[in-house]
């Protein structure tokens, strides 16, 4: 019996110490504040840097930005972790320009006669002679597709010009036709004229399909736009429903004070700045000047403004910093009441029912 209360009272610390636990982390969560800062600074370029962190700094997310490089990492009770890290345009010139010189070295390769040579070595005689026929009827194939072979002028030159045949190939297939023996010159002539009819149909065909292509293309995009103009028009209609039933207006007028209250929970509790700016030209410098002394967070917070007017150029350099901290068991008393709001609840049904019915 001793044994058994024993085991039941370290059972019970136990229990105890984990309710213990689990209530003073609820309570951490709900009381210690996340704080958040973002400073921003302008001299020659742009920069700027966020941290978002909780538990007095224990668990930060920071993001930097500078020289365009994107910084964004992960720091847990001192160990970083960087989940992105880009060097923006400087990254894509070096990408380019590897791009650049693999191409250049395979240039070089494929023109450097060892490597060819090697090729042909590798390949054999009768694989080359075999790629080579294949090559010689792709001309041939192509033309009974519908379609009209167009060879490189210049390599067919100088192919022709090494072979020493005569200049044009076409001129060439004409002499090869007219000395065919048993054919005269006007069967070749009317089998060339056939073949130019043939080639013109083809052209028609292929124009003709391109076009209708096109048309059908247009026709589905023109169905597509009608619908999502037609699903704009319903989503709207039910938006409009929506805000002009009278049952509804009691939850917006409920969400309206809980996003204003929002708002005062997560506005920064100090900002500050020190600039130095000029529109260019005195009078203009003196209008802006003017215009940012209305607003009394310059006097509340004590900002730092110098105006230049001599200056010739508008520019404007200088710091800025804003700070804040929202404590999570405010959100959770805004969730909480709008969770508890019937108007919302039936809103919200009414919002998901009208989602199913799109």
């Amino acid at each position: 019996m001793t044994v058994l209360l024993t085991i039941l009272k370290i059972i019970g610390w136990i229990v105890v110490i984990l309710l213990a636990a689990a209530a003073a982390l609820i309570l951490m969560i709900l009381f210690v504040p996340v704080t958040y800062r973002l400073a921003v600074g302008m001299e020659e370029s742009f920069r700027g840097r966020a941290r978002v962190s909780w538990l007095f700094r224990l668990i930060s997310l920071y993001a930097d930005y500078e020289d365009g490089r994107i910084r964004v990492f992960l720091r847990i009770c001192g160990f970083k972790k960087t989940l992105v890290s880009e060097d923006g345009q400087q990254a894509g010139e070096e990408t380019k320009e590897e791009l650049e010189e693999a191409g250049e070295e395979l240039i070089h390769a494929v023109e450097d006669k060892p490597f060819i040579e090697g090729l042909e070595k590798a390949l054999g005689e009768e694989s080359l002679k075999h790629a080579k026929e294949e090559l010689a009827e792709l001309p041939e194939l192509f033309e009974d597709a519908g379609g009209e072979w167009e060879a490189d002028t210049a390599v067919s030159e100088d192919l022709e010009a090494d072979a020493g045949l005569p200049e044009s190939g076409k001129e060439a297939a004409q002499a090869a036709e007219e000395d065919r023996p048993g054919e005269s010159g006007a069967e070749s002539r009317r089998k060339s004229k056939k073949k130019k009819s043939k080639k013109k149909r083809a052209k028609k065909t292929g124009i003709r399909i391109r076009l209708d292509g096109i048309f059908s293309g247009i026709r589905g995009m023109e169905a597509r736009i009608r619908g999502m103009i037609e699903n704009i028009r319903t989503i709207a209609g039910k938006v409009r429903d929506l805000i002009s039933d009278q049952k509804n207006q009691a939850a917006f007028s409920h969400l309206k004070q809980e996003v204003f209250r929002l708002l005062k929970i997560v506005k920064p509790s100090h900002i500050r700045v020190d600039a130095q700016f000029s529109a260019g030209e005195p009078d203009k410098t003196g209008l802006l000047l003017g215009a940012l002394a209305v607003f009394p967070t310059v006097y509340r917070e004590r900002w730092r403004i110098v105006p230049d007017f001599t200056g010739e150029k508008p520019y404007c350099t200088g710091e800025a910093q804003v700070e804040g901290n929202i404590f999570l068991f405010r959100l959770a008393g805004i969730l909480f009441r709008i969770v508890k709001d019937k108007n919302c609840r039936r809103l919200y049904r009414r919002i998901r029912d009208a989602a199913e019915n799109i």
